[in-house]
């Protein structure tokens, strides 16, 4: 038996008028029907559902993005000149990496790990020693934020900068 029915059959049923009247009045807060619209009832029934919109929300975010078990392509954007520079092959301008179990951060096959800083409405971020990486949500491809993309998340990255 749920609380409300509970209260509706104490509200017909109660012997002692004092708290059949109890009752009664607990049982118009319950009842949509009779009940004006700040009742507890309605106030629940409207939360219940903002509650399910923003869950509703966020499945649909969370398939949007599901990276899971997939392979996540890291592309670093060296020039030949960077390489050369940091002592680095070819092979070192693409990486391979999947998403942690554990949080929303991309480890690297070499061990790198790419920890998520936040998210814009079209890109999530990611640091690795001091270089912001960029990914659009729902893609598998991890990229560096160079001086030819940056204008593009400038903002987003001095958010991420002062907070």
């Amino acid at each position: 038996m749920r609380f409300r029915d509970f209260v509706k059959l104490q509200s017909e049923t109660c012997t002692n008028s004092l708290l059949k009247g109890v009752w009664m009045q607990l049982y118009e807060v319950f009842d949509e029907s009779t009940s004006n619209s700040n009742s507890l009832y309605k106030t629940t029934s409207e939360n219940q559902k903002k509650a399910k919109e923003i869950f509703d929300k966020v499945v649909k975010q969370k398939q949007e993005d599901n990276i899971d078990n997939k392979k996540i392509w890291i592309m670093n954007f060296y020039s030949a000149k960077e390489l050369k520079e940091k002592g680095l092959k070819d092979s070192d301008n693409v990486q391979v990496g999947y998403k942690s179990v554990i949080s929303d951060d991309i480890i690297a096959e070499n061990g790198d790990e790419y920890v998520y800083l936040g998210k814009s409405s079209t890109y999530k971020f990611y640091l690795l020693k001091d270089v912001y990486y960029m990914r659009t949500i729902g893609a598998t491809t991890l990229n560096r934020v160079t001086e030819f993309n940056y204008d593009s998340v400038a903002e987003y990255i001095e958010f991420l900068d002062y907070k």
